[in-house]
């Protein structure tokens, strides 16, 4: 595909995305990545909750040249939604019961990946 370099201004509002979602103390942002294109942001990977995922992109949108998000994250398992399924018989392990998408432990120190793309992003 058609090669792109991340402008100043993309680059500046990625960077400025990627520190508020780390400061944000309601969001767990370890598994999101951010990628901005002509000051579109779009957050992937997954969150705790449906909650931090509204707030993620809310925290994203007022950012200063933000002109739209695209939030394309799932919900990661918890510890408890692993032992519900594990109750019902089922192994979280067992690729026919593993929900897709969902990884992680809440326990761990979060962290946030910042993507540097120098291509274009298919839709």
């Amino acid at each position: 595909m058609f090669g792109h370099e991340e402008s100043q201004d993309d680059a500046r509002i990625r960077r400025e995305v990627t520190r508020r979602l780390t400061e944000d103390e309601y969001i767990d942002a370890r598994d999101l990545e951010v990628t901005v294109h002509h000051a579109a942001v779009t957050l992937t990977g997954t969150v705790g909750s449906v909650e931090q995922g509204h707030r993620a992109a809310e925290v994203a949108a007022k950012v200063p040249g933000v002109a739209q998000v695209i939030d394309r994250f799932g919900l990661r398992r918890t510890a408890q939604a692993a032992e519900a399924v594990a109750d019902l018989g089922s192994s979280p392990s067992d690729p026919e019961t593993r929900t897709p998408g969902v990884v992680g432990d809440m326990n761990d120190p979060a962290t946030l990946k910042e993507a540097h793309t120098n291509s274009l992003t298919r839709r």
